[in-house]
């Protein structure tokens, strides 16, 4: 091979610097200057690459011209395919040049095997208001035809380095300050599939991407070279939705991150992937994988009147009488009791019960599988439901929401401006397989009276999880949850009585049907002086009513007791809530409390 003669380095402009600030992941400074968001400084090849991509460029350039005059720096330059792949684009390759053999990359990623990319979106999972707003990841899709593929594609994730439980405090404050380095992570598709499916109870969606054999190639190398990267990680803005949709933007060029604020949700680059203003189609395929908790809700949901008696009558009654009846229970019955014990297993070990009452639900499925195999085998099964369409996250509302609204009070009208940086509350849709439940991320409502304009709440955290299955309400034992950071007054009879606290309730929920939601709390808040008081008693009954596939009824009576006076406050009020349209809907309701009432209409528009 000729010796490739040492000239000037390439300049780095154009296109070319474009893409080389992309694949590095640098971002523009106050100063001028570049930094790249990648932390470990062992990721570059050159002492300033993180603060320099010239510097980093001219580098990069100097270990080709090494290798293809003496083979050297070969493992160095296995760990950027992407770079080289985006050097041969722009003809920056030297002449000669003949690809390093990297047997790694080959073997771990396969790329001649690949035949697409989804991108996986799994929903909010049991007690964990983390990840209300679900997760996303990548799956690589290999050739068919090889017994048990499909559990061998191989998936990319994004996520913090952390060791504390994501369900603590500390899990969600280091995440929102970035006290986390975060990394991607490989695992093949069986696994991440029982992680979210079986072990949290999350429903997943998947939407295999219409890419080119160059896209796609260019994905799987740039993902390869990103993962030996760290970063910071945030919560809000810097998470994996974020980092995912960078994956997929440097490969096709299309934008999935774009956000009105500084937070990039989930469910915003899932939505984006119809509505990212280009005209081809870019979702290939759809498809839903339910989790434990939604394939027994649905299953026994089927169940007849009967049948539920005795799947109820079976639970309460004794090891031995258990064994007693058991060969009297039909097929179908015993399938959906080990669904209700699977879903047990998998909520006992995520609270960390006592080992105990897992070798007493472990004991009954013995018992059920037992008497399943000494049956005939069957060659159908109870399929879950094929969701509705409609209810995808593809197709869900933006998750930011501005409200104009008009009232009276008293009288005597004013009007409303309100503000949700990230909305999910009661009378929206949830996500497909979530609970109802709310979890509003930032909030601050204003309110207009004869020309001055009062704020008279600020939100900034509010979360309530209402926890309910369908089983009889004497078999469960979840306990709703709320807990409330908020600058807020106790109703919007008050209109002076802001103040700012924390407010922490349990309670009670029962689902008696699909459409119909009973729940009750009891809690405390403390807060900043309101007529001499810093602490109150709250309680609330309220019900959740759908009343048609478009609206949404609530109806509450709430208590509150000041603990300075011993004066109580009861306040009754109803709310309907009707979809208008993906982007918007109307709101009206009413309150009342003695003498006092309130009413009022209101508009929202929802945006990304």
């Amino acid at each position: 091979m000729a010796e490739v003669p040492t000239t000037d380095p390439t300049p780095l402009t154009g296109e070319l610097l474009r893409q080389w600030l992309v694949l590095g992941a640098y971002e523009e400074t106050r100063s001028g200057g570049y930094s790249s968001s990648i932390v470990n400084a062992d990721f570059f090849v050159s002492p300033d690459g993180r603060a320099d991509p010239d510097a980093e460029f001219v580098a990069f350039e100097r270990l080709i011209r090494a290798f293809a005059n003496r083979g050297e720096h070969a493992e160095v330059l296995c760990r950027f395919p992407a770079r080289l792949s985006l050097l041969r684009r722009h003809g920056v390759l030297p002449p000669f040049w003949g690809d390093p053999d990297c047997p790694n990359f080959e073997k771990q990623n396969r790329p001649a095997a690949i035949r697409s990319v989804s991108l996986v979106f799994a929903s909010g999972y049991f007690d964990n208001p983390s990840s209300y707003y679900g997760h996303v990841l990548l799956q690589f899709n290999y050739v068919e035809g090889v017994t048990n593929q499909r559990a061998l594609d191989s998936g990319l994730n994004y996520g913090a380095d952390a060791t504390d439980d994501p369900a603590s405090p500390f899990y969600i404050l280091k995440g929102l300050f970035g006290g986390y380095t975060a990394s991607y992570t490989r695992n093949n598709q069986f696994l991440h599939t029982y992680l979210y499916t079986n072990a949290q109870l999350r429903d997943t969606w998947e939407y295999e991407l219409d890419l080119t054999s160059e896209q796609l190639r260019f994905l799987v190398e740039h993902a390869w070279e990103i993962g030996f990267a760290q970063f910071n990680y945030y919560f809000f803005n810097d998470n994996c939705a974020h980092r995912i949709a960078k994956l997929i933007e440097v490969a096709t060029g299309r934008d999935l991150s774009e956000t009105h604020g500084f937070w990039l949700l989930p469910t915003q680059v899932v939505r984006k992937l119809r509505a990212d203003g280009s005209s081809d189609p870019f979702v290939r395929s759809e498809s839903f994988n339910p989790s434990l908790k939604s394939t027994f809700s649905t299953r026994f949901g089927s169940l007849e009147r009967n049948e539920r008696e005795a799947f109820a009558a079976f639970f309460r009654s004794s090891d031995r009488e258990k064994a007693q009846t058991v060969g009297e229970l039909g097929s179908d019955l015993l399938q959906v009791m080990l669904d209700y014990l699977d879903l047990e297993v998998a909520k006992r070990t995520l609270l960390e019960d006592t080992e105990d009452v897992l070798q007493s639900v472990q004991r009954q499925r013995a018992l059920l599988l037992g008497e399943m195999f000494r049956r005939p085998a069957r060659s159908e099964d109870i399929a879950p439901r094929e969701p509705d369409v409609s209810q995808s996250p593809i197709e869900m509302k933006p998750p930011s929401v501005l409200r104009v609204g008009a009232g009276v009070r008293d009288g005597r009208g004013f009007q409303t401006l309100s503000y949700r940086a990230a909305n999910n509350d009661f009378l929206n849709r949830p996500n497909p397989g979530q609970e109802v439940s709310r979890f509003v991320m930032a909030e601050v409502d204003l309110e207009v009276d004869r020309g001055s304009v009062d704020v008279t709440n600020v939100v900034l955290v509010d979360v309530v999880n209402v926890n309910t299955n369908p089983l009889p309400a004497s078999m469960t034992q979840e306990r709703s949850w709320s807990l409330t950071l908020d600058y807020a007054p106790r109703n919007r009879l008050c209109t002076h009585c802001s103040s700012f606290g924390l407010e922490g309730r349990l309670g009670k929920s029962v689902r008696p049907s699909e459409r119909v939601l009973f729940y009750g709390f009891a809690g405390a808040r403390i807060h900043t002086p309101d007529r001499d008081n810093y602490l109150r008693l709250t309680s609330e009954l309220g019900s959740i009513v759908n009343t048609t596939e478009r609206s949404i009824l609530k109806l509450s009576g709430e208590a509150s007791l000041d603990t300075f006076t011993g004066e109580t406050d009861w306040h009754w009020g109803a709310e309907f809530g009707l979809e208008l349209g993906e982007h918007s809907d109307l709101r009206v309701s009413f309150e009342k409390s003695g003498r006092h009432d309130v009413a009022l209409a209101t508009f929202g528009y929802y945006f990304d």
